[in-house]
């Protein structure tokens, strides 16, 4: 996160949503919400202005874990897309070229691993929202 947005330091925080939240965010985000608890990391220079902010979404694919930090810069737009975890077998698991193009695109899903890439491009989705809903949340 850090070196990503060139930060001098990063504030970890968190997104607690009601039902009413996770509602609202759904019917945006065209996919629904599995929890009501998210992390956001935020990018801050060195005169303390937020510069980025970093989503997290885990979620269960098969049956196992996935989890990705999604980078949004200010005007919440996605920056880069990278895997933290992922415990499915090999064969599934994203390429490195996929989650560049989920940046900037809608990328061709590979023959095989259908339920991994949709369920990165529903978490794409959901952190677009987070990330308008949070930014929005803490202006003034």
């Amino acid at each position: 996160m850090k070196s990503h947005f060139k930060a001098s330091k990063v504030i970890k925080d968190t997104i607690l949503l009601t039902a009413k939240n996770k509602t609202s965010l759904s019917e945006k985000a065209q996919t629904r919400f599995p929890k009501s608890l998210y992390r956001v990391i935020k990018a801050v220079d060195k005169k303390g202005n937020v510069i980025g902010y970093g989503l997290i979404d885990s979620h269960i694919v098969r049956t196992k874990t996935q989890a990705l930090l999604f980078y949004y810069n200010t005007n919440q737009e996605l920056q880069a897309v990278e895997l933290l975890a992922f415990q499915e077998p090999d064969e599934y698991k994203p390429k490195k070229a996929y989650l560049e193009q989920t940046v900037s695109s809608d990328p061709t899903i590979p023959t095989g691993a259908t339920l991994t890439y949709s369920s990165i491009e529903k978490a794409k989705k959901r952190t677009k929202a987070l990330a308008e809903f949070y930014i929005k949340a803490q202006e003034p």
